[in-house]
């Protein structure tokens, strides 16, 4: 992620901009808690390098 606030001389979002881009956040958070690692079987990493 970016932080804006390092890369630019002031933030300029309004209110309900940067509560929009919390809220975006907060689902890919959630995404992220929910997911599993699978981790592929040297086969399968053969395979797809074909």
């Amino acid at each position: 992620m970016r932080n804006v606030a390092a890369h630019e001389d002031a933030v300029t979002w309004t209110e309900q901009e940067a509560l929009e881009h919390l809220a975006t956040l907060s689902v890919l958070a959630r995404w992220i808690e929910q997911c599993t690692v699978e981790r592929a079987t040297q086969t399968q990493i053969s395979c797809s390098l074909r």
